[in-house]
């Protein structure tokens, strides 16, 4: 990845390849009496997409790291130029066009570390300010690793009063929720991304979660199932398998049904 903007001499970062994309849609969900969930949408233009990342070098390389960010407060820009992206450096997430420049700025600048004898590295979050995104949107086919997390809540609140007397509040639903992580293809990946981002609150149909059958416990036996995705965290690129040069992405979701 080439970082240049402003006054900034262009020069060339090499990018650990653990960085991880923070995706927050402008959505604040709120769980109803009736067990559903319903949200708030601010618009995909109040969306945040961030990264993570580490870079590493010779202490001169990384040096120039700081020497432009300082240039770039000195010319009141604060703004950098992301461009010359490698396959693996897709930094915002898969469903970015990385053949454009990329506007960003560093929201925060973490310390320099010495890694080896002549390597060092610095971390540092940096967030978009202008994308251009790429794919179509549509679910690919989901298949939870094992470790999921899924069954309906027992929706039941009891009090008692200032005499001992007990009051309860059955919503009569039991609503379940799903969780798990999810391994995916780049171009798959693109296109849960992209879906996630234009069906942002609407309802979804699941028709299958191969190797589960019974995700919201027993009350549920067969699919198509109604859920609503009440959240979703981008875990970034990793490697699969024996052959380390297979490379996919990794995503956690949680799923709430929709009663």
């Amino acid at each position: 990845m080439r970082i240049s903007g402003g006054t900034i001499t262009p020069y060339t970062a090499k990018i650990v390849p653990s960085f991880k994309p923070i995706t927050r849609l402008a959505l604040d969900w709120v769980k109803l009496s009736n067990g559903n969930y319903s949200c708030v949408d601010r618009s995909a233009s109040s969306d945040v997409y961030e990264s993570d990342i580490e870079i590493y070098g010779r202490e001169d390389v990384v040096q120039n790291f700081f020497t432009a960010i300082q240039q770039n407060r000195a010319d009141d820009s604060h703004v950098l130029t992301l461009d010359e992206f490698n396959e693996g450096e897709k930094i915002f997430g898969a469903d970015i066009d990385y053949s454009v420049p990329i506007n960003a700025t560093v929201l925060k600048l973490r310390r320099k570390q010495q890694e080896t004898w002549k390597s060092f590295s610095l971390s540092f979050l940096l967030r978009a300010t202008n994308l251009t995104f790429t794919g179509t949107a549509a679910m690919p086919a989901l298949k939870p690793l094992v470790g999921f997390d899924g069954d309906s809540d027992f929706q039941v609140d009891k009090r008692d009063s200032y005499f001992g007397d007990l009051f309860f509040s059955d919503m009569d639903t039991d609503a379940g929720t799903f969780t798990a992580t999810y391994h995916f293809t780049q171009e798959d990946m693109k296109s849960l991304r992209r879906f996630l981002a234009v069906y942002r609150a609407s309802t979804v149909t699941i028709t299958s979660l191969a190797g589960v059958v019974k995700p919201f416990g027993n009350r549920i036996t067969s699919f198509p199932i109604a859920v609503k995705i009440i959240s979703w965290e981008d875990l970034g690129m990793i490697t699969w398998g024996i052959n380390s040069s297979v490379r996919c992405w990794a995503l956690r979701m949680t799923m709430a049904e929709v009663v």
